[in-house]
């Protein structure tokens, strides 16, 4: 995979790749958000790994995730920390 030039400077930790039963488990702690997080499953795991990314880029700062979220889904900020919670199952930074 080519480097994207613009992102030299900094180096973005990668999300870890979820497991089909770890995709399942997201799906369903997505539903009991708010059932619209799971419809476009493309989405959800797009704007997922970006959270994870952000989360592993910066763990102390939580409200700027839920923001990020918010944005990228239009929901609300309580939607998105949900949506947050449900990425911080499986994102784990090592």
């Amino acid at each position: 995979m080519a480097a994207n030039p613009t992102e030299s400077a900094i180096t973005i930790a990668a999300a870890p790749e979820l497991s089909d039963a770890q995709k399942q488990e997201f799906f369903t702690a997505l539903k009991e958000v708010d059932a619209g997080l799971a419809t476009n499953e493309v989405q959800a795991l797009s704007v997922g790994i970006q959270v994870c990314e952000k989360i592993i880029a910066s763990p102390d700062d939580p409200m700027t995730f839920s923001q990020f979220a918010a944005d990228q889904l239009a929901v609300d900020l309580p939607k998105a920390e949900g949506f947050v919670a449900a990425v911080s199952m499986w994102c784990n930074p090592e």
